[in-house]
């Protein structure tokens, strides 16, 4: 069952609150007890030491003298007490009337000390007794005749025990009451003190109604809106923290689709317009085979550009969806270098571009050859479209340090340093204009980026006077390295 936050907030409090106040009413009722205890002992010590003053010995005989008078609880009928007296030797010697004759109480544990015990009274009863010993009181004309040796013989005798018993119903019916009245207020305190809790915490969760009511606030096509941080407890401050951050992102997720989405229809829309109006006039009128041919050769030529940008958006929603998987082959990275370039040499020549190579990474390499090729080929378009006529191309590579990197670098360069964040943005491109629209859609860099994501590489773009410089570093896997020994640098 899933109990809501405020209802375990609430039930927790009320357990904890009647845990604390019955351990409170537990050691109160035990502290009680100990006091009450205490002074029933005290009065029950004094009433023994009263009841020592009137034993009095007369040669061998033990004489208590008590009445109706001074002592009457040893001679009531109703909840009497009891005493019983012992010798050293533990015969009894006296005992209160209270006592049946074959009643006695609990002989003393140790003779000669103060000890107090609980017993059970002749009359099944439950009650406390203390054993006290003392020396009893002569008589005074026996005490005069006595000699200095009887005198000294007399007082080196043992001396008597008294046992003096009390019931305790009195005392229990006490502390039942107080069991009852600490019970009848811990319930009651625990009920007030949730229905107090349950106040502060409806209170304090006002502030939370208010954080969902300005989450609710926040519309599905708008998501501008945010979190006030003004009035959020500090407990739940993180987490609206992060759900501000979750709802920037989103937005910024949604505007970037939204942007995608036009751009993607604009990027379509140019070429399918180009390729709508040759064909209509082509149409228009009967022509010479050549034409068509020059028509058709146009036509091939947009389809080819659509059906690239086509194919690098379905790889970069791939990149982006992490799908796509690592395929190593063993690859000679000069040779591949070489064989990623013959696609552009023919049109570096046409435009009297100077190449230059330095190669310094050999030896065969386990890489992704098709992601990287599909890197390579972005980039050398790039540097052989956006190179000025006649200008220069360099391409290096070396590993260092476990990493090959692969700089290319051309001339001719229009971009400033404040273009390089926004090169790598789908569809961003320096014509504003966009005058080759068909060829260059905006998503090599792009899809550059992403795929070096997947390969766990990097990818640096610099921009110096008219020079542009795009750095590529591949992280080798070891298999790499172990090969690369194998293949000495040629």
């Amino acid at each position: 069952m899933n109990w809501s936050l405020r209802t375990q907030l609430l039930r927790q409090s009320a357990i904890a609150s009647a845990i604390i106040l019955v351990i409170t009413a537990m050691a109160l009722h035990g502290l009680m007890r100990m006091s009450l205890y205490a002074e029933f002992d005290a009065a029950l010590l004094v009433e023994a030491k009263s009841l020592a003053s009137h034993v009095e010995q007369s040669g061998d005989e033990i004489k208590v003298e008590i009445s109706l008078d001074t002592m009457p609880e040893f001679i009531r009928q109703d909840q009497p007490h009891y005493f019983q007296i012992w010798d050293a030797g533990g015969t009894t010697v006296a005992k209160s009337a209270s006592l049946a004759d074959v009643s006695t109480l609990p002989s003393p544990p140790h003779f000669g000390t103060t000890t107090f015990t609980p017993l059970k009274l002749p009359s099944q009863g439950r009650g406390r007794g203390v054993h006290f010993a003392f020396k009893p009181h002569y008589e005074d004309s026996e005490y005069v005749e006595l000699s200095l040796s009887q005198t000294q013989e007399t007082n080196s005798k043992p001396l008597l025990t008294l046992g003096v018993a009390r019931p305790i119903q009195e005392l229990d019916r006490t502390l039942a009451k107080l069991a009852w009245l600490l019970t009848f207020v811990t319930t009651v305190a625990t009920c007030v003190t949730t229905l107090i809790t349950n106040g502060v915490i409806k209170k304090g969760f006002k502030s939370l109604e208010s954080v969902a009511q300005n989450i609710e606030m926040i519309g599905v096509n708008d998501l501008s809106g945010r979190i006030e941080l003004q009035s959020v407890p500090s407990e739940v401050l993180p987490i609206t923290k992060r759900i501000n951050e979750l709802m920037t992102r989103l937005e910024s997720a949604l505007n970037r689709e939204k942007s995608f989405s036009a751009d993607v229809a604009h990027e379509l829309r140019t070429p399918l317009a180009g390729l709508e109006t040759t064909l209509e006039v082509c149409a228009s009128r009967d022509r010479e085979p050549k034409a068509y041919q020059v028509t058709i050769g146009k036509c091939l030529e947009v389809t080819k550009g659509m059906h690239v940008m086509v194919n690098n958006l379905l790889t970069l929603a791939r990149a982006e969806s992490n799908t796509l998987s690592l395929q190593l082959e063993e690859t000679n990275i000069r040779e591949f270098l070489r064989e990623c370039w013959s696609p552009f040499s023919s049109k570096a020549e046409h435009r009297g571009l100077k190449v230059l190579w330095d190669n310094q990474a050999s030896g065969s390499l386990s890489l992704d050859r098709e992601k990287l090729r599909l890197i390579l080929g972005n980039l050398f378009d790039n540097a052989t479209t956006y190179v000025d006529d006649g200008g220069m191309i360099s391409i290096e590579s070396e590993i260092r340090n476990e990493v090959i990197s692969i700089c290319i670098v051309n001339s001719g360069c229009i971009l400033s340093q404040s273009d390089i964040p926004l090169m790598f943005e789908r569809f961003w491109r320096s014509d504003k204009a966009r005058s080759d629209a068909g060829i260059h859609s905006g998503l090599g860099l792009s899809l550059c980026q992403r795929i070096c994501h997947v390969l766990n590489a990097s990818i640096l773009a610099t921009v110096v006077g008219n020079t542009f410089a795009i750095k590529l570093q591949i992280p080798l896997p070891p298999q790499s390295l172990t090969a690369k020994l194998h293949f000495p640098s040629s």
